[in-house]
Parts: C-alpha cells; sequence; structure tokens
C-alpha cells in the first residue's frame, strides 16, 4: 500500500518535470560555400554572412533546432558541386541558399516552399557611362564596345554564352573583385554577375559613386532551403514554421538588405 501511494506522489513530479524540461536538440548537418556575402570568413577565420544569420534567426524562433558541420562538428567549407552530392547522399541534412529548379528536384532534392530572397542576374556598369541599354541586343550592337565580364566557370556566363553567341565575354575573372576591379578600369564595359553579389561588394568597397546596375535582369530565381530525404519529420515542422515566421514579421528581408543596401 505504501509503495503504490509512494508511485502516486512520485509521477505527477516526473509528468510535471517532463512537461517542463526543454525540446531535445536536433543536429542538422549542413555546410558553407565560399561565396560572399551567402558565406565568408572573417579576420578571426569564423564563417560568417547571409546564409550564417538566417540559420541564427531560425535558432531563436526555433532553439532546438542546431546546425552543425557534416561531422557533427563546426560548419566547414566545401565547394559548392560537392555540398548538393553530400545532400542527395545524405551526408548533409540541409543546404541554404539554392536555387529551386525541376532538375535538381528531378535528383532528389526536396525544397522547403518558403523562399529566402530573390535574385537577379543583371549588369553592372561605370556610373558615368553614358549608354542606353534596355536590352540585351542594345549590349550586342556595341559590339567590341560592349565586353562583358563574367566570373570564370560560372553557370551563367556559360548560359549567356550558349543564348547570346554575338555577346563579347570575358570570363577569365576569377572572382567579383577580380572583374570589379578589370571593370573600374575600363578593361570591360559591363559585369554580368547575381545582384545579390554585386550589391553587396559594392557596399563594403563603397563603390556606391562608382559603380551602377542596369535595370534588365536576364534571369531571376528565389533561393530557398533545400534537404535530405532523411530529415526527421519533426525538424521539417519546425524549420518551415520558423521559416514562415521569419517571411511574415519581416526578418528574412531585413537580413537580405543587410548584405545589399
Amino acid at each position: 500500500m505504501t509503495r503504490i501511494m509512494l508511485v502516486l506522489l512520485i509521477s505527477p513530479f516526473i509528468i510535471s518535470l517532463l512537461l517542463s524540461s526543454p525540446a531535445l536538440a536536433i543536429d542538422l548537418r549542413t555546410a558553407a560555400q565560399e561565396s560572399y556575402p551567402k558565406f565568408y570568413r572573417n579576420n578571426g577565420g569564423q564563417i560568417m554572412g547571409l546564409e550564417m544569420d538566417i540559420m541564427k534567426a531560425i535558432n531563436q524562433v526555433a532553439p532546438s533546432i542546431h546546425f552543425v558541420g557534416d561531422k557533427n562538428d563546426a560548419i566547414r567549407m566545401v565547394p559548392w558541386k560537392r555540398i548538393q552530392t553530400m545532400l542527395l547522399d545524405n551526408r548533409l541534412d540541409i543546404i541554404f541558399g539554392i536555387a529551386d529548379t525541376a532538375k535538381r528536384r528531378a535528383k532528389g532534392m526536396i525544397f522547403f516552399p518558403t523562399p529566402l530572397y530573390k535574385i537577379s542576374y543583371v549588369f553592372a556598369m561605370a556610373i558615368d557611362d553614358p549608354a542606353l541599354i534596355s536590352s540585351l541586343d542594345d549590349i550586342e550592337a556595341l559590339k567590341l564596345n560592349g565586353r562583358i565580364l563574367a566570373l570564370s566557370g560560372s553557370a551563367s556566363a556559360m548560359a549567356l554564352k550558349k543564348q547570346y553567341p554575338q555577346l563579347i565575354i570575358d570570363d577569365q575573372g576569377p572572382t567579383v573583385k577580380k572583374n570589379m576591379e578589370k571593370l573600374i578600369k575600363t578593361r570591360g564595359r559591363f559585369f554580368y554577375y547575381h545582384d545579390l553579389g554585386i550589391l553587396s561588394f559594392i557596399k563594403r568597397e563603397q563603390l556606391q559613386s562608382s559603380i551602377k546596375i542596369l535595370p534588365l535582369a536576364v534571369t531571376s530565381s528565389y533561393h530557398k532551403v533545400a534537404y535530405s530525404s532523411a530529415l526527421p519529420k519533426e525538424a521539417i515542422l519546425k524549420i518551415s514554421n520558423a521559416l514562415q515566421v521569419l517571411k511574415g514579421n519581416g526578418e528574412l528581408i531585413t537580413i537580405f538588405q543587410n548584405y545589399t543596401q
């Protein structure tokens, strides 16, 4: 009788303790891509960037969600193609800042419906350049005077070459910085890249009085969060809800504008 009464007394205590305890942490493996401002290293070697800020914002809304590296340690820089392969092989659970395409879905990638931000591929040029450009035909008409700088080996440059073979494209610049330096030194009239990369570079280097972006977008896409087919349903629900909250309260826009305005 005494044992039964003891169990009855202890049970409510255990139940209340379990209910009041914080949710167990869910560690999700991810990786970073060397691409400013999405991911970059600060002077101390720490990985920073727009996507890291988004991860922190998700963690604030859903404290049980923790983002870790592929070996359950610190997040590390990994080549972009390998990151995608690791996600498809379930060596990563989630990746940030990737365009939602039919080709990627066909390979097995799954995307959260809430977009993080929109990017457009545009042209930068010297702010005092008098050329009036409203279409790619206008650039093509400039012939050699319309040389376009582009990032070496980029899919965007290859697609532009294929779609508009008459354009003069110089895709030898390995980084955004190198291409922008060439643009400022008039070794090219335009620089073709996405607006996130151009605007963030202009802001960081304080080039607002030197560089402008043409109101001409060749292509646009929404960047989202992709996840593995093995991601637990609990994690899917928590992240999905967090992204909706961050979109609703304007936090996703604020994070994006921190790097572009």
